[in-house]
């Protein structure tokens, strides 16, 4: 399990629709793969389209969080902009992943939209 945390990624994802076994499918849209979030938290409460940012593992054929999720709300999504600059896609594609990671979180925290 550890050498999976070592590999774990940050992204922002949107959700697709629920699991046929249990929690969410999403797309990452970084790299538009779908995932297999297996979080039956999100299941009850994360509606379709809605989009999170987080940082995800995968011990199997299924991927789970590392704790913390942002929902990218409007305030978020501004802020992040303000921030770092570009477009929607180009802040998601962005090359320094830990500012990225820093700027969302912040922006999160500001705005309440932590999960």
């Amino acid at each position: 399990m550890l050498r999976v945390m070592t590999k774990a990624t940050f992204s922002v994802f949107e959700v697709i629709d629920l699991h046929s076994v249990a929690g969410v499918r999403l797309r990452d849209l970084a790299t538009d793969a779908e995932v297999w979030l297996m979080d039956t938290g999100l299941e009850l409460s994360a509606p379709k389209g809605v989009m999170l940012a987080m940082r995800v593992l995968q011990p199997a054929d299924f991927t789970m969080t590392t704790g913390v999720s942002i929902s990218m709300t409007d305030a978020v999504w501004t802020a992040v902009e303000k921030s770092i600059g570009g477009t929607r896609a180009d802040i998601i594609r962005h090359d320094d992943r830990e500012r990225l990671v820093e700027t969302i979180y912040r922006a999160g925290v500001k705005a309440n939209a932590v999960l």
